[in-house]
C-alpha cells in the first residue's frame, strides 16, 4: 500500500477507521517507509517523516477498515539547487522538476573513450540523477520548479547514486570536481572522498589506467575547448592512460585523441 502526495503539497497525517481495535493494531504494526503509527482504539493516525515523498506500507497480516483520509498541507513548489564557482554539479531530487528557464542545463551522461558526454533534459523524473551547469555560477542557491509535467525520457545514464555500500574503491568509480589548477571533470576515486548513500558518482567500464574524464556536449564538436568555447586546461596522457605532468615531443592522448607533440 502506498500513498504519494499531489504536486504542490505536502501529507500532513493519513487516518485509517479500522473495522476492530484488532485490525487497528495490525496496520499500525505494519512496516511503515517513510512513516510512523500510532493506534487510538480503532483509529490508526500516520504521520510522515517527510510529507513531500510517498509513504508505505507492508501489512503483515490481514487487516480491514470502513475509511481512509489523507490530509494534505500547502508544501514546496521549487527544489534549490546549488552550484559553486566551477559552474559544474552533481544533482538527484526527491521531486520532478523542470529546469527549463531557470538559466541550469541539467544532463544525463554516456562514457565515450575519455569523455563523459553529456545529453540535455530538461524535465528530470525523481531520483534521476544528473550533472547541472550555470555560467557564472557562484554559489547561490537558484529555485527549480517542481513539476506535475510528464518527465524527459532517460535512456542510458552511467550517473548512479551510492547505497553507502556498493560503491567501493575497487570499482571505476568517478566523482565530479575541479582541484586546485585543474579542469572540471570526473576523476577515479580513491577512497579520499566521502561515498556516503546518496553520493552522485559516475560508473565507468573497468579500465585501470584510466584517472580522468573530460566533458563535452552530445553532438557537438569536441577538441581541447571546454563546453563553452573557452580554451580549457590541457591536460596530457600517455598511450597508457597515464597522466603526464611536463610532457615533452611525443605522441599523448587529449580529449580522448591521439595528439603529436613536437
Amino acid at each position: 500500500m502506498g500513498i504519494t502526495p499531489a504536486s504542490g503539497y505536502a501529507i500532513s497525517s493519513v487516518v485509517f477507521t479500522a473495522t476492530s481495535e484488532g485490525y487497528a493494531t495490525a496496520l499500525k504494526n505494519s512496516v511503515w517507509t517513510n512513516a510512523t503509527a500510532a493506534v487510538d482504539g480503532t483509529i490508526v493516525t500516520v504521520t510522515p517523516t517527510d510529507g513531500t515523498t510517498a509513504i508505505g506500507a507492508v501489512i503483515g497480516g490481514t487487516c480491514g477498515f470502513t475509511s481512509v483520509k489523507v490530509y494534505y498541507v500547502a508544501g514546496a513548489t521549487t527544489v534549490p539547487v546549488t552550484i559553486t564557482a566551477a559552474e559544474y554539479a552533481t544533482f538527484v531530487s526527491s521531486q520532478k522538476v523542470d529546469f527549463e528557464g531557470t538559466g541550469i542545463t541539467a544532463y544525463t551522461i554516456t562514457i565515450s573513450g575519455d569523455n563523459a558526454v553529456l545529453k540535455p533534459i530538461k524535465k528530470v523524473a525523481a531520483g534521476t540523477p544528473v550533472v547541472v551547469y550555470k555560467a557564472g555560477a557562484d554559489g547561490t542557491a537558484i529555485d527549480v520548479p517542481i513539476t506535475s509535467e510528464d518527465a524527459d525520457a532517460v535512456g542510458v545514464n552511467a550517473l548512479k547514486i551510492s547505497d553507502g555500500i556498493t560503491a567501493t574503491k575497487d570499482n571505476d568509480v568517478f566523482l565530479l570536481a575541479k582541484p586546485a589548477g585543474e579542469a572540471v571533470g570526473f576523476y577515479k576515486w580513491n577512497g579520499d572522498k566521502s561515498l556516503s548513500a546518496g553520493k552522485v558518482y559516475l560508473q565507468v567500464p573497468p579500465s585501470t589506467a584510466r584517472e580522468f574524464l573530460g566533458i563535452s556536449i552530445e553532438g557537438e564538436a569536441t577538441g581541447i575547448t571546454d563546453v563553452r568555447g573557452k580554451m580549457a586546461d590541457v591536460r596530457y596522457f600517455n598511450l597508457n592512460g597515464q597522466k603526464v605532468q611536463n610532457p615533452g615531443k611525443g605522441l599523448y592522448i587529449v580529449n580522448g585523441k591521439k595528439v603529436v607533440k613536437n
